[in-house]
């Protein structure tokens, strides 16, 4: 049942990606919407996304399947709370085996601000109305030549975050190398700590230090360093973002 399936997946941090089998998805491909009628269409779009990939990698993009899904993803979308102790803080703590800065309180604010501003608050995959394969995608709405660049330009050189990377997202054993990138694009859209450490790393190789753990700092460090479009988002958009899905639902 879909219910079973959403439940289990707001126990995993990996909240969307299944690597499994055609067999073992069933819960998914049978999916039954609220009438007792099958949703064909989502169906024929898990069945197109694993002949495409040929490598049994089941992807649920929501805004594709079904555009009026927005209750669908909320019901997908962990608490605030839940994604900071199970997503973000986890992540920041193995980043911190490569520098200690990497995870720090302002570094968790910061990273919880972004999600909030860019998905809010991790309900939002993808762009909704944004044609497959374009936009930014994944909780912190990372771009996928932001992630092709920090993956194969930046965490080379250094191993230890190559390390983290295969912790956090490792490649199938057996998996071609023309699939690669194609893999870690799945990663980006549905793996919510790969989308963090990305994230993060875009923040950290900025010159500029991140300022204390103040939200209306971290709301212009956000700003420049990340949002950089005069034409979307302001720190105070960002501070608003925090306290409504930050904030707020803790209360």
């Amino acid at each position: 049942m879909l219910s079973q399936v959403l439940e289990e997946f707001r126990k995993s941090p990996a909240v969307i990606t299944l690597l499994t089998s055609l067999s073992c998805g069933q819960g998914i491909i049978n999916y039954v919407d609220e009438s007792g009628e099958t949703n064909l269409a989502i169906i024929e779009a898990v069945e197109k996304q694993v002949q495409k990939s040929q490598l049994n990698l089941i992807i649920l993009r929501l805004n594709q399947l079904d555009p009026e899904g927005a209750d669908l993803m909320e019901a997908i979308a962990m608490k605030p709370e839940v994604l900071e102790q199970q997503v973000v803080i986890p992540t920041l703590e193995l980043l911190a085996e490569h520098h200690p800065k990497l995870n720090t309180p302002a570094s968790v604010t910061l990273m919880m601000g972004t999600i909030a501003q860019e998905s809010d608050g991790g309900k939002y995959n993808w762009q909704i109305g944004v044609t497959q394969g374009k936009g930014a995608v994944g909780i912190c709405q990372v771009e996928y030549a932001t992630e092709y660049d920090i993956r194969t330009r930046y965490i080379p050189r250094h191993p230890k975050l190559v390390e983290i990377m295969d912790r956090i997202a490792a490649i199938p054993h057996g998996m071609p190398d023309a699939y690669e990138d194609e893999y870690y694009q799945a990663q980006l859209e549905s793996n919510q700590s790969y989308c963090v450490f990305i994230a993060r790393l875009k923040y950290w190789m900025r010159p500029d230090p991140m300022p204390a753990n103040d939200i209306a700092l971290l709301a212009e460090y956000w700003d420049t360093h990340y949002n950089a479009n005069p034409n979307y988002g302001t720190p105070q958009e960002f501070i608003e973002s925090y306290r409504q899905f930050v904030e707020e639902p803790t209360r």
